[in-house]
C-alpha cells in the first residue's frame, strides 16, 4: 500500500502510536507502532534526516548542527502554514483495520523520470500488510516533528532528540542508531 497522506495519533489504552492511511472513503488502515519499536527506530530516523540534507553535505562540520536546526524548523513552519501539519479532526470511516508494526525499513526510492533522486520510501509492515511512505527530506522532517511531539504528550519513558540537538541536564539521549543494512524489528 502506498500512501502520500496519512495521519498519527497515540492511543493511551493501547500505548502505541499509530500511523493512519485511508484507502477509500469508508477503509481507514492503522498500523501501531509500540514503545520498544519507537526506541530502535528513532536514531535511525534522525540519522536519515542528517543524511538526505544536501545543504548539511556542503556545510562545514562546526554548522552542521545549525543547518539541521533550521531547515527543521522551516520544514515545520511550512507545513503548519500549508495545513499538511495539523490537528483537525478527521471524518469517520466505517472500518478500521489495525497492524501491529513488526518491521521498519527505510529504502531508497527510484530516481524521478528527470533522473533527480527520488527520496527514500519508509515501509512500515506487520508481516503480511505493509504501508509505503514515499518521504523527501522536508516530509521526512515533518513525519519525526509529529512523533515526537506525540511521543511528549504520551506518558513514555523516552525524551527523543534530534543528532542535532543537545539534551538537557535532567533528560538522557536516545540509543545510537541500529546499522543502515539491517531494517529496525521489533
Amino acid at each position: 500500500m502506498g500512501i502520500s497522506q496519512y495521519h498519527l495519533n497515540y492511543s493511551r489504552d493501547e500505548d502505541r502510536i499509530y500511523i493512519f492511511v485511508r484507502d477509500s472513503k469508508t477503509t481507514e488502515h492503522a498500523f501501531g507502532l509500540t514503545r520498544q519499536l519507537f526506541k530502535k527506530l528513532w536514531p535511525v530516523l534522525g540519522k536519515t534526516v542528517q543524511d538526505m540534507s544536501e545543504t548539511v553535505a556542503k556545510a562545514v562540520p562546526e554548522a552542521q548542527k545549525d543547518v539541521l536546526q533550521m531547515e527543521q524548523e522551516g520544514a515545520v513552519s511550512v507545513a503548519r502554514q500549508d495545513g499538511s501539519l495539523s490537528s483537525k479532526t478527521l471524518p469517520k470511516v466505517e472500518r478500521r483495520m489495525s497492524y501491529l508494526v513488526t518491521t521498519i525499513r527505510i529504502r531508497n526510492a527510484p530516481a524521478a523520470a528527470d533522473g533527480s533522486p527520488g527520496g527514500k520510501i519508509l515501509t512500515l509492515t506487520d508481516g503480511k500488510q505493509a504501508m509505503n511512505i514515499p518521504i523527501s527530506h522536508d516530509r521526512l522532517i515533518i513525519f519525526c516533528d509529529a512523533l515526537k511531539s506525540l511521543v511528549a504528550s504520551s506518558d513514555w519513558d523516552i525524551k527523543p532528540l534530534y543528532p542535532w540537538e543537545e539534551p538537557a541536564d535532567d533528560s538522557v539521549a536516545e540509543p545510537a542508531a541500529a546499522t543502515d543494512s539491517e531494517p529496525t524489528r521489533h
